[in-house]
């Protein structure tokens, strides 16, 4: 048990240096460009798992995730959340966010009403994916995730970063 602790944390700590480790290679980055590169270089670009490429202006503020696994990856990540789909398995720190409906069933008008501008939606959950023309429609950023092994979890979590 305490092994898988230590290694457990070892991991955290090795993703969270990387993630700042790359903040400031873009912050230095962008100190040696001119003003119309800079704002280029702003943007972010991830691709989700459905390989469409998402370009964001900056940061989400008000994200949903309609999985809870993928709760744990955004706040450590530096995220936070104003809303999540019920589980059982959900993690401490969301505990009281406002629920979304169930993972396997969204609340179309429960998200709405949070007015989110980015949500995490679970690739191969036919309800999530059911809804993501009407999100899209509500300009809202809609990132499709999953992960099966460490290499998968570890691209979410830069994508996170």
């Amino acid at each position: 048990m305490k092994k898988t602790l230590v290694v457990l944390m070892l991991f955290v700590m090795i993703i969270s240096v990387g993630c700042a480790k790359e903040a400031v290679l873009k912050q230095e980055d962008v100190s040696n460009i001119g003003n119309n590169e800079v704002e280029k270089s702003n943007e972010i670009s991830v691709t989700d798992v459905s390989g469409k490429e998402i370009i964001l202006s900056e940061k989400p503020e008000k994200v949903i995730s309609l999985y809870a696994s993928f709760a744990d990856l955004w706040y450590e990540a530096g995220g936070d959340l104003v809303g999540i789909c019920d589980s059982r398995t959900l993690p401490e720190k969301v505990a009281d966010l406002p629920k979304v409906g169930k993972m396997s069933t969204p609340n179309v008008e429960a998200i709405l009403a949070l007015e989110p501008d980015f949500i995490i939606v679970r690739d191969g959950y036919v309800k999530q994916e059911e809804i993501i023309p009407l999100l899209i429609e509500n300009n809202i950023v809609v990132y499709l995730a999953n992960y099966n092994n460490f290499s998968e979890m570890l691209k979410v979590y830069k994508d996170f970063c």
